[in-house]
């Protein structure tokens, strides 16, 4: 139970971390499509 707890702790942490980073660029300078996705995937891989 203790590693679950780790891993919803990191994975919330890391949403969290990458809506503080991606809302701004999303309301400043909208991306051009596919950004987003390669940036999810760079993250998650």
């Amino acid at each position: 139970m203790d590693s679950f707890a780790k891993a919803v702790v990191g994975l919330t942490a890391s949403v969290l971390l990458l809506l503080m980073v991606a809302l701004p660029l999303l309301y400043v300078d909208p991306p051009p499509p596919g950004f987003v996705e390669s940036f999810v995937l760079t993250a998650v891989f």
